[in-house]
């Protein structure tokens, strides 16, 4: 089994890195590994859920799910799913399926059916049921119930909260933008392709890791050892790298928010010195004079200075591209169209990742000014005033969040 286990992982891992861009790189193992994991299903006690988040669009989301369910023994993909056609969908499969959720935010808040939470927390343990009254084939009505253990990918911005009890019981995939594109994902070839694979792993046992508890030394406790157990064990079988980077990753996520927790923290170092660069100076600036002024306050906490490539570089990670603009040097400048950035373009990444900066413009409106033709350090009575936090709103709503 060892090899045909193997085999599966280097096929599937391969097309999840053709396709999707992930900025952890140990996550493409991890999720690659979960893949497998899901066609073991009556060994394990529980199984965690995938919960694949990203507020930027175009990051890739609902393609790494459709990715990682070509290699699935009986993919289910709904984006508008009902909570009754979920429970006969399950019931009606002879094959356990993996169900990919797309905008998950629709199953939260306090307008969601309490069905969908409930089912979140509870398909996470192997005896999860759901108990429904329904007919029956006689025509009687009785107590149906369905096996709810099922492998679940959930995909969603972070706009709404989820309870923190569904978080803990998911392995959270954080997404990024990128501006190199990644070949289309052709899901019926992905198919084809691992379909050898995929038929040998369904013909091996689904407890073949039955006596998995008595697995030593993963250094987890509680749910993150009963969340990281099974692509432990699996991984493990498999042996080489892939064991030791699900082992490593297993502790370091654990010990973080998300993976990305550091990577993430930088991010809004970013943002936040460009939004200080904005108030100060002006809504409207070259490129050089927004990269010196971010780099001062970059450097004042700590961050190494960005050289003008890296400046850029980190701009388009939010899908942020320098643009000509309207800022003259003097009335009489020649060349008053310049390539450089305006506030409105940080937006929608301050609203997806830093919303407190928001707040920043909303109480210094007074003094935030969009510089006109003949300022930007020059004299001049003519101030635009802005109200950042009315410009969230119409990009989100644009956005159709």
């Amino acid at each position: 089994m060892r090899e045909d286990l193997i085999s599966f992982a280097d096929a599937l891992e391969a097309l999840l890195r053709r396709h999707v861009y992930i900025r952890d790189d140990k996550a493409y193992t991890v999720l690659t590994v979960w893949v497998i994991c899901s066609y073991f299903m009556d060994s394990w006690n529980h199984f965690p859920h995938i919960y694949i988040g990203s507020p930027m669009e175009g990051s890739g989301k609902s393609t790494l799910a459709k990715a990682m369910l070509c290699g699935t023994a009986n993919p289910i993909k709904e984006k508008k799913l009902t909570f009754p056609t979920l429970v006969s969908t399950i019931r009606g499969e002879t094959i356990k399926p993996t169900i990919f959720l797309d905008e998950v935010h629709q199953y939260f808040g306090p307008q969601a059916p309490q069905d969908w939470e409930q089912f979140f927390l509870d398909s996470f343990e192997y005896d999860a049921t759901i108990k429904k009254q329904g007919p029956t084939e006689k025509g009687r009505w009785e107590t149906i119930i369905t096996d709810a253990f099922v492998p679940t990918i959930l995909a969603m911005n972070p706009y709404v909260t989820i309870p923190s009890a569904v978080i803990s019981r998911c392995i959270k995939i954080d997404m990024w933008a990128n501006e190199n594109e990644r070949p289309k994902l052709n899901e019926r070839k992905a198919k084809e392709d691992l379909k050898p694979f995929i038929e040998k792993l369904k013909a091996t046992p689904g407890d073949s890791f039955q006596k998995y508890t008595e697995i030593e030394n993963t250094g987890l406790t509680n749910r993150d050892e009963d969340k990281w157990l099974p692509l432990i064990v699996v991984a493990d079988a498999m042996g080489g790298e892939r064991s030791k980077t699900i082992r490593n990753t297993a502790l370091e996520w654990s010990q973080k928010e998300s993976p990305q927790d550091d990577m993430h923290n930088k991010k809004v170092m970013f943002l936040e010195s460009v939004a200080r660069s904005f108030l100060e100076k002006g809504l409207k600036q070259t490129t050089v004079e927004l990269r010196n002024s971010t780099n001062s306050h970059l450097v004042n906490e700590g961050i190494p200075a960005l050289e003008h490539q890296a400046f850029i570089s980190e701009g388009k990670t939010f899908e942020i591209k320098a643009k000509q603009i309207h800022r003259p040097d003097g009335p009489d400048d020649p060349k008053p169209n310049k390539w450089g950035y305006s506030h409105d373009q940080f937006v929608p990444a301050w609203t997806a990742y830093a919303p407190h900066v928001l707040e920043w413009f909303q109480e210094d409106k007074e003094n935030v000014v969009e510089l006109d033709a003949s300022q930007n350090g020059h004299d001049s009575s003519k101030l635009h005033r802005i109200d950042a936090l009315e410009t969230a709103r119409r990009s989100l709503i644009n956005r159709g969040l």
